[in-house]
C-alpha cells in the first residue's frame, strides 16, 4: 500500500523478534496509534506465510538479533516487494549498520529512544523516506568523507610519474634513499629530487605522510 495521507490510511506493520516480551512491548505501544495496524508478530520470517495477500505489509519492524541470521530473507523482501524494513537495536555497531544499509533497510533506530522517535521513523519510512538514528548518520558521514579522501588521494597518486611511483613504492617497503637509488639505478641526489616532487604533488610534509596516504588509498 502506498501511503499518500498517513492520517487517513493505516500503516500495516509486522513485528519480528526473538523475544516475546520485546515484541509485546512494542506492539502495545503501536496499538495506541490510530494510524498503525499491527498485523502480526513472531520470532522469525516464517510468520509472513501466515499473512493473507489481501493484507499487504507496509513495514516490518525487525529486532537486530534476527538481522544477520535472516539477512537473505531481508534482501529478498526488499528486492521483491514494496515492504520496508526498520531495524530496532539496543546498540549501534558499525559493521551491522553497514550491512543493514547494503541490504537496503529503510530505518535503524535504538529501542532506548523515546516513543516519538519510533513514530517519526514509521511515518517517514511509510512515505518511502529513510530514518536513521543521529549516531548512525554521523557514522555514514564519516564513512563518506573517508571515501572522498581516498578518492582524492588516489587522484593525486595517479598524477605521479612512473619513476615517482617507483620511488614511493620502495619507500613504502622501508628502503632508504641510498637503497632506492641502487635498486632503480639512479643517484641518491635524484632520489631526493623525486621525493621532494612527490611531497609537493601529494601535499604532505614528509615521506612518512606520503607513504601513509598511499597505503590508505590501497595504492601500495
Amino acid at each position: 500500500m502506498n501511503i499518500n495521507n498517513i492520517q487517513n490510511e493505516k500503516v500495516n506493520i509486522v513485528l519480528i523478534g526473538y523475544y516475546q516480551l520485546f515484541r509485546k512491548g512494542i506492539e502495545l505501544i503501536l496499538q495506541r496509534e490510530k494510524f498503525i495496524n499491527v498485523i502480526k508478530n513472531g520470532n522469525d520470517f516464517s510468520i509472513l506465510n501466515e499473512i493473507p495477500e489481501q493484507a499487504p505489509i507496509d513495514i516490518i519492524l525487525l529486532d537486530t538479533n534476527n538481522f544477520l541470521i535472516q539477512l537473505r530473507d531481508i534482501e529478498k523482501i526488499i528486492a521483491q516487494s514494496d515492504t520496508k524494513i526498520i531495524l530496532l537495536s539496543s546498540v549501534i555497531e558499525e559493521k551491522y549498520v553497514k550491512q543493514a544499509i547494503s541490504a537496503g533497510v529503510h530505518g535503524y533506530i535504538l529501542i532506548e529512544n523515546d516513543i516519538p522517535f519510533l513514530m517519526e521513523a514509521i511515518k517517514l519510512v511509510s512515505k518511502n523516506k529513510y530514518y536513521f538514528h543521529p549516531i548512525i548518520t554521523n557514522l555514514l558521514l564519516k564513512e563518506y568523507h573517508k571515501k572522498q579522501e581516498q578518492i582524492s588521494s588516489s587522484d593525486l597518486l595517479d598524477s605521479l610519474t612512473k619513476r615517482q611511483k617507483d620511488v614511493l613504492i620502495l619507500l613504502a617497503k622501508g628502503h632508504n634513499n641510498n637503497q632506492v637509488g641502487h635498486i632503480l639505478g639512479i643517484t641518491e641526489i635524484t632520489v631526493k629530487s623525486h621525493i621532494s616532487n612527490i611531497l609537493k604533488i601529494l601535499g604532505v610534509k614528509d615521506r612518512t605522510q606520503a607513504v601513509i596516504k598511499a597505503i590508505q588509498s590501497n595504492w601500495v
